[in-house]
């Protein structure tokens, strides 16, 4: 079923286009590109295994944002969006690595040299850090830095145990500190 035809130079085809073993787009040295237009929501894509199941699959999310999902054993591992309000994962249960092919925690960075990883607020007055929560979200400390009032927490059991202000005044149980060291 479906259609094909020439129209002004554009080859249309309606439908579905399938391309047996052995071929394929090659628009090397051309001028030309290779469109697959939408025409509605979660329209688009996929390229398959032989086996039938998708691989990776390109959709249109909404009117203006795309999606592109990377499949093993017919689930989704990999998801990227652009749309506002998605959630873009990796579920393959493995290690992310940046930097690296070859990662051994959840997440590896290498850098060539010092490498720092940068986190920034959404805000003038917002915070940033890492919180360390259990397996079932529960928060047990935090490690963050308040961009507004210029100071940074550590804390533990979910309180705050440890701050240390701008001005190098640290605090041990205590929110202003007013010496270098006040416990």
């Amino acid at each position: 079923t479906g259609s094909f035809g020439v129209n002004d130079g554009n080859v249309h085809i309606v439908d579905k286009i399938i391309i047996g073993s052995g071929s394929g787009f090659d628009f090397g040295n051309t001028n030309h590109s290779f469109t697959v237009k939408s025409t509605g929501n979660n329209a688009g894509f996929s390229v398959l295994s032989s086996a039938g199941g998708e691989l990776v699959r390109f959709i249109q999310e909404s009117n203006d944002a795309g999606q592109m999902d990377f499949y093993d054993g017919g689930s989704p591992k990999i998801r990227l969006s652009s749309h506002a309000n998605a959630n873009n994962y990796i579920s393959n249960g493995g290690n992310v690595g940046i930097g690296t092919t070859s990662p051994t925690t959840p997440l590896e960075v290498v850098g060539s040299g010092d490498t720092y990883v940068t986190i920034k607020a959404g805000a003038s007055d917002g915070n940033v850090g890492f919180l360390f929560d259990d397996s079932g979200g529960n928060q047990h400390g935090f490690l963050l830095y308040d961009t507004d009032d210029d100071h940074m927490y550590i804390g533990a059991g979910n309180s705050e145990a440890v701050r240390i202000k701008s001005d190098g005044n640290v605090g041990i149980g205590t929110t202003n500190p007013d010496a270098k060291l006040k416990v």
